[in-house]
This record gives C-alpha cells, sequence and structure tokens, in this order.
C-alpha cells in the first residue's frame, strides 16, 4: 500500500477511479447487451412462432392436396363404377326387350296351338262321322252283297260319306 499523500496513492486512487469508470461503462454496456439479448430473444420467439405458423399452414396446405388427390381418385373410381352400372343396366334393358319379345312370341305360338288344337278335334270329329259312314256303307256294302244284289245305294250320298 502506497503512502498517503505520495503521489502512488494519487496514482493508485486515478487508477481505482479509471477502473471504477471502466467498471460503470462495462456495467452500461452489460445492461445494453442484456437489453439487447432480451430484444434479440424475442424476436427469435416471434420469429420462432411464424415459423411454426408456416410450417403449420404448408403442412395444411399438404394435406389439403392430398385431400384433393384423394378425392380425385375417388371421383375416378366412382365415375367409373358409375359406367360399369350404365353398361349393366344398358344390358338388363336389352334382355328385358329380348324377354318382353320372347313372351310376346311365346304368347302368339300358344294361341296358335290352341287354333290348331280345335283344328285338330274339328278333324277328329269329321274322321270319326267320315268313319262311321264309311262303316255304315260296308254293313250296307255287307247286306246287299248278302242278298245278292250289286252295291248300289239307293239314297243319295252326303259330302263326309
Amino acid at each position: 500500500r502506497p503512502r498517503p499523500g505520495s503521489g502512488a496513492e494519487a496514482a493508485l486512487g486515478a487508477e481505482l477511479a479509471r477502473v471504477a469508470r471502466a467498471g460503470a461503462v462495462a456495467e452500461v454496456a452489460l445492461e445494453a447487451q442484456r437489453e439487447t439479448l432480451e430484444v434479440v430473444k424475442g424476436e427469435i420467439r416471434d420469429l420462432g412462432s411464424e415459423a411454426l405458423q408456416v410450417c403449420n399452414e404448408e403442412q395444411l396446405r399438404l394435406m389439403e392436396r392430398r385431400q384433393e388427390q384423394r378425392l380425385e381418385h375417388v371421383d375416378g373410381a366412382v365415375a367409373e363404377v358409375a359406367e360399369q352400372l350404365q353398361q349393366h343396366l344398358a344390358m338388363i334393358s336389352f334382355v328385358k326387350e329380348e324377354a318382353e319379345s320372347a313372351d310376346g312370341e311365346a304368347r302368339a305360338c300358344a294361341s296358335q296351338a290352341l287354333v290348331a288344337k280345335r283344328g285338330m278335334l274339328q278333324l277328329s270329329r269329321e274322321l270319326a262321322d267320315a268313319q262311321a259312314g264309311i262303316e255304315r256303307l260296308a254293313t250296307e256294302v255287307a247286306a246287299f252283297a248278302a242278298a245278292g244284289r250289286p252295291a248300289s245305294p239307293a239314297r243319295p250320298r252326303t259330302a263326309a260319306e
């Protein structure tokens, strides 16, 4: 320690004052740096929040694009199924028309068969009448032959005979 009143004490005091001023300046600078650091931290937080928001928005846009692609794929599949259904409906309509046409033809055939059956029954009756007439003639011819007369009937014949 320097002696009081000496120049060394004054130099030491001056040095202490200079160090104190430098310390005060450093403290002010440190405080300014702390404030700057807080401002920078706030800006970093703001930028981080903005970056997070941008990332979230980009992620949402990406999800929306994927959803749109899926919907386009689904729309394509739905259109394909609709086209197949239209083809099936056209085929069903064609088969229905063919069935209706076949039903009409079957009904016409059934009607013709009924007419033919009636005609066959009429022919059967006419044949039975003709057979009865032939049997009657055969009986008459046999009777004439037994009596010794030629077979010539005395009465005119009918169309059935």
